[in-house]
This record gives structure tokens, C-alpha cells and sequence, in this order.
């Protein structure tokens, strides 16, 4: 009709010589008009397809209408002024009002009742190794043959052939069914599956004895064979006996904990034809379990004291044998902090304020340990207390006992005192036996230094207290109070002086005169407290002694003055 116009499928007349065509990929109905003697009229009519699809066979019918069959469509097209020019046909692409009763138009005759009388379309199903039935289109003609090409240089005149290829591959099959009515010829692309690609599973890993490795992922999905695939993992002790994993049937597969090494690999099966083709194994190593090995060693020291540096007293092993360190360190036993650039085998702590515990966190490869905890015990700063108190006494005097005005303090556990004595508050010798906390010192002949020694169990230092003085006067001397006397009764003695001055003592002195009528029994005489007395006018024979005290010495006594008082003269007769 017209070549350029493309692939012509069907044509008919109206009443008045109007030629139509179809024709298809793409959908066109053609008008021609063949009414005159002039040139043909070629008019292309709209469509206004709501579902673009192919027309086939045109049929002009009673009511003066031509029907279009519409592929694969479940109602039928019409051009309702088929003499009509140009749009003024008025196609109607979709009619409603002209149903196919629940099947499918074709491109054939209209009057067919099924689209694939003429549609001769086959499928395919792969059935063995290389194996695939073919299945033809249900075609309700007589005399129907077929001519299968399988795309392989075979071919087959059934209506459902089965076919073995050689290899697996892309192939293209025509079959050409042919009947008393029409011939008609399919082509189509089909894959026979082969053995699938198999992915991959990740990487090899190390593992700790005991432990349990990451799961096993599919890093890469297994590919080619059908698209449909199934799985089986497998283990192996040696990478060559391998044995199925029970239940393990999933593209990612996660072992438990493992004591050995274990390889694993995946076996992937698609299609008939495929073998169980393996990934490329996967090795899980199992190391020797990591011994963290053990430090060393508890300590007591006082606070501000350095520590003795932690030494590992067994070394780490197992593990990949290659082993990196991380002290830490914990004021409670319980939470643990990494000490900061602490990696070496050992460790120095350096200067402690608190109670520490110490650790060494060892790891190698995917393996990690701990050791024993080290424990530094930090003793409080021993506090010495203090002592009481100074004091003054004459030479062979006792002393006061020394008391504790406050207890020792701080270090660890009980405290033990040791007294010090001293002759120059410089050179201390311990006292034998003076280990309370107080001390009551034996009689002293010259000034002599105590003090406390305060020790703790642990590392303290020992503290001393402060340093109580004990001075040691000179013995007292009393000096002399004047010279005897003899007086008339009634008279006035002279002024008894001081005679000699005392001595000793602590130099300094205090007096008290006394007088008795006896030289037995003695009266203080009031007011008398100078260094001389002069006592008032005597009747009777009276004796003096002047006592001397000075600072803690007991007092002493001046040799006695005799004022002798004479009987009272009488002149005689």
C-alpha cells in the first residue's frame, strides 16, 4: 500500500472506497482514498490510544461500522464514518460497548475468540541438565505444523519439543506454526542456566581459643546459573575433608565457639545443571589462649613515698605470641581507668596519695587477659602527738612523770613509741625499757632532753615529738644570817645581815625568818621575808635562822644566830 509506512497487518474497504491499513511498532491506522481518478488521498487517523498498543485485522460490518482488533486488549476498536476524510472517521479506540466476554482480542480476524490463535508466542521451562521443553500457543486451527530452529543448528517439527543443549549460553529459537489460515513465526532470546558463580564469604580471621568468631557474611552474592540459588556451608579441620554443616543453608552463616581451626566455605547450587560450587575457603585460627602472665608486688609505703616500680614477675604467652600492654589503675577494685602512655611490661607509679590497685591488661591478635591485681596500700603521715611538760629541779631530784597530751596518729596498725633522752638536745640515746606512752624519768643531776618516738608498722618514717627540757639546779646553799649575841633584858639586838648569800638553786630566792625560844621548835616570824632581819627588843634568850627556797629545790636553813639575853643586873647594896 504504502512501503514507508512500516509493517502493514491488515486492510479493508468501506462503502465508498476508503482503503484502511494498519500498521505496526508503531500503531497507525492508515486511511487511503481510492474513490477517483487523481492521486490517493493518505490519511493518517488519530488514535487517542489511552493503552498504546498494535491494531491487526479490520472487519467492515452490517451496521456499517469497521471493527479493529486491538492486541492482547479485552475490547475491540471501530471506525464509526468509515467514508468519512480524516479525523471526521472518529476511531474509537476502546469501546465499551463491545466487550469480548472475559477474553482478549488478537490481531487476527475479529471474529476469533482467542488473541493467541494468532499470537504464537512459546514458553520454556528448564527441565534437566541442559535441558529445556519448549511449549507452543494453544492454536484452535486444523492442519497445524510446527518448525522449531533451537538456535544450536537443531531443530524439531513437534508441538512441545524437548531439547538438550551442548553448553549453556544465550540462544535465540524461532518456531513458525502454519495452518489452512495463516503462517505465522515467533522468535525469542532464552538462557540455559550453567554452574552459578559462587560469591565470596569475608575475610580469614583469628580467634582466641574458646571464643566465638564474627559471623560469616556474603561479601559478594553468588551470580549466573538460573537466579535462584541455594546453600550449604561446609568445615573442614585441614582445608581438604570437608563436611556438611547441618542446618546451615542461608547466604551468611555464624559459627559457634570454636577450639581449633576450622576452615568453612559455601557450596551454591542453581538449576539443574549446576554442580555445589564453592566460594574459596575461609580459615577461622584458633590461637593458644593468652596467659596474661602475673605482676609484682603489694606494697605499703607512706603517703608522698614513691613506689617501688611493678615488675612482671611471669611473662605473658599464648596468643599470636606478639603481646601489647595497658596498665590501669582503680582506687575501689572495681572501676578500672587505663593509666595514659602505661604500655611497657612493667610500670613505675610514681608518688601515691591514696590506696591503688594496679593491673596489667595484656593483648595479642584478637586474644586479651588480665593479671593479678597488684594492691599499694598508702599509709597516712605519722603524726608524733605531743608530750608534757618542762620543768625545773635541784640536782638528784625526781621529775614529774612526762605525759601524753596527745596520743601518735596515722601509719598502719599499732603504734610503738620509744622515749629519747639527752644530755645537749642534739645527740638522742634511747631509754631502755621506755616504751609507754608516757615516761616518768629517775632522779637527774644535770638538765637533761626527752622526747617520743612514734613508729607504725608499714613504710612511715618514725615521728618524734616535741622536746620536753628537764633543768637540773645546783644544790642550795642557805648562806649565813649573822653572828650570836648576848644582850641585857629588854634590849635591842643588832640587825642580824645576811652573812654569806645563799647559793644554787636557780639563782633566784625567796626568805622566811623563823625564831624559837628553844632551838626546837621554830615560828615563822611574819613579815620577816628580806635577806636581813632585825628583830625587836628580847626578854628571853631567843635563836634566829634565816630559810632559804629556790625554785623547786626543797628549802634549806642558815646555821642558827643565839641572841642571849642576860638575867636582869642588880647593883647590890
Amino acid at each position: 500500500v504504502d512501503r514507508g509506512e512500516g509493517k502493514y497487518y491488515g486492510v479493508d474497504f468501506s462503502a465508498g472506497s476508503k482503503l484502511y491499513a494498519t500498521v505496526m511498532n508503531p500503531p497507525k491506522l492508515l486511511q487511503f482514498d481510492i474513490s477517483g481518478n487523481g492521486p490517493v488521498n493518505k490519511q493518517s487517523i488519530p488514535l487517542k490510544q489511552t493503552t498504546p498498543v498494535n491494531l491487526g485485522s479490520l472487519q467492515a460490518a452490517p451496521d456499517g461500522k469497521i471493527y479493529v482488533a486491538r492486541e492482547n486488549q479485552p475490547a475491540l476498536g471501530f471506525i464509526t464514518y468509515p467514508d468519512s476524510v480524516g479525523a471526521k472517521v472518529r476511531y474509537a479506540d476502546d469501546s465499551l460497548t463491545l466487550q469480548l466476554s472475559g477474553r482478549r482480542s488478537g490481531l487476527g480476524l475479529v471474529n476469533f475468540n482467542q488473541s493467541s490463535l494468532l499470537r504464537v508466542g512459546f514458553s520454556y521451562l528448564s527441565t534437566s541438565c541442559l535441558g529445556i521443553t519448549f511449549t507452543a500457543p494453544p492454536i484452535e486451527f486444523d492442519n497445524k505444523t510446527y518448525a522449531w530452529d533451537f538456535g544450536d543448528g537443531t531443530k524439531s517439527t513437534l508441538e512441545n519439543p524437548q531439547h538438550t543443549y551442548a553448553a549453556p549460553g544465550n540462544y535465540v529459537v524461532t518456531v513458525r506454526i502454519t495452518t489452512n489460515c495463516f503462517c505465522r513465526e515467533s522468535q525469542g532470546q532464552i538462557l540455559v542456566p550453567g554452574a552459578p558463580t559462587p560469591g565470596s564469604i569475608g575475610a580469614s580471621q583469628p580467634l582466641c581459643a574458646g571464643g566465638t568468631p564474627a559471623p560469616l557474611t556474603s561479601t559478594a552474592p553468588a551470580g549466573e546459573g538460573t537466579g535462584q540459588y541455594t546453600y550449604q556451608w561446609q568445615s573442614s579441620p585441614d582445608n581438604a575433608t570437608w563436611a556438611d554443616i547441618s542446618g546451615a543453608n542461608a547466604p551468611g552463616y555464624a559459627p559457634g565457639a570454636l577450639t581449633v581451626t576450622t576452615y568453612f566455605r559455601r557450596l551454591v547450587t542453581s538449576g539443574f545443571c549446576a554442580p555445589r560450587t564453592p566460594t574459596a575457603s575461609v580459615a577461622i585460627t584458633v590461637l593458644p589462649a593468652l596467659v596474661a602472665g602475673s605482676i609484682a608486688a603489694d606494697q605499703t609505703v607512706c603517703v608522698g613515698l614513691d613506689v617501688a616500680p611493678l615488675t612482671s614477675s611471669a611473662p605473658a604467652t599464648g596468643g599470636t605470641g606478639t603481646f601489647a600492654y595497658q596498665w590501669q589503675a582503680s582506687v575501689d577494685n572495681t572501676t578500672w581507668t587505663s593509666i595514659a602512655g602505661a604500655t611497657g611490661e612493667t610500670f613505675a607509679p610514681g608518688t601515691l596519695t591514696v590506696t591503688t590497685f594496679f593491673r596489667r591488661l595484656v593483648s595479642s591478635g584478637p586474644c586479651a587477659g588480665l593479671s593479678n591485681t597488684v594492691t599499694i596500700t598508702v599509709s597516712p603521715a605519722l603524726a608524733a602527738g605531743s608530750i608534757a611538760a618542762d620543768q625545773t629541779l635541784c640536782a638528784s631530784g625526781a621529775p614529774a612523770p612526762l605525759t601524753s597530751t596527745a596520743p601518735a596518729a596515722g601509719g598502719t596498725g599499732t603504734i610503738a613509741y620509744q622515749w629519747e633522752s639527752s644530755a645537749d638536745n642534739a645527740t638522742w640515746t634511747a631509754i631502755s625499757g621506755a616504751t609507754g606512752l608516757t615516761y616518768a624519768p629517775g632522779q637527774l643531776v644535770a638538765t637533761t632532753y626527752f622526747r617520743r618516738r612514734a613508729s607504725a608498722a608499714g613504710a612511715c618514717a618514725p615521728a618524734v615529738s616535741n622536746v620536753v627540757t628537764i633543768t637540773v639546779a645546783p644544790t642550795l646553799t642557805a648562806g649565813t644570817a649573822g653572828t650570836d649575841q648576848t644582850l641585857c633584858p629588854g634590849a635591842t639586838p643588832a640587825a642580824l645581815n645576811r652573812g654569806t648569800a645563799p647559793t644554787g638553786g636557780t639563782g633566784s630566792y625567796t626568805y622566811q625568818w623563823e625564831s624559837s625560844t628553844d632551838n626546837a621548835t621554830w615560828t615563822a616570824i611574819a613579815g620577816a621575808t628580806g635577806p636581813d632581819y632585825a628583830p625587836s627588843p628580847l626578854t628571853v634568850t631567843t635563836y634566829f635562822r634565816r630559810r632559804v627556797i629556790s625554785g623547786p629545790c626543797d628549802p634549806v636553813y642558815s646555821p642558827t644566830v643565839t641572841l642571849t639575853v642576860l638575867p636582869a643586873l642588880a647593883a647590890g647594896t
